[in-house]
């Protein structure tokens, strides 16, 4: 299994909990036991294949963006995340 961990400092906890690749990885940032992360995510490929799934505790900053600037992009060429929002999959 592999594990990454972000190294930048950033206001957002995140971690994904769901790899439909198969890979086994494992991605957390700035997370702590007890964070609140209400905030549902999903990370694709630019050809709309869906990768990762992770929760967040901010969907609106641009911290927002940390799951793919720091775990699905580098990782596995990950181009887009998706928070839902009122029951819809929306792109940032």
């Amino acid at each position: 299994m592999q594990h990454i961990k972000a190294t930048r400092v950033a206001t957002a906890s995140w971690k994904i909990t769901k790899d439909f690749i198969d890979t086994d990885a494992v991605g957390v940032g700035d997370f702590n036991p007890g964070d609140e992360m209400p905030f549902k995510f999903r990370m694709y490929d630019d050809d709309g294949e869906l990768y990762y799934e992770g929760v967040s505790s901010d969907n609106e900053t641009e911290d927002a963006f940390l799951p793919l600037d720091d775990f699905g992009m580098p990782n596995a060429g990950c181009t887009d995340i998706k928070y839902l929002t009122g029951g819809h999959w929306e792109s940032l």
